[in-house]
């Protein structure tokens, strides 16, 4: 299991990150995300992702 260190930055902006991964890299990237310690800003249409890592706060934009 990957584990995020404890010199994580206090904020992470992830943009589409499970666009180009594999299932396998896809669980590596919710595990680490599940035990990190900070805000996350999170731009993604994969919502089983959104559910897994625990979204509690959306915004939706409309044209």
């Amino acid at each position: 299991m990957v584990f995020i260190s404890n010199k994580a930055p206090d904020m992470i902006i992830l943009d589409e990150p499970t666009n180009n991964l594999d299932l396998k890299n896809v669980e590596i990237l919710t595990n680490s995300i599940k035990v990190y310690h900070g805000a996350l800003v999170v731009i993604s249409h994969d919502g089983v992702f959104l559910e897994e890592i625990g979204v509690r706060n959306e915004i939706f934009l409309s044209n």
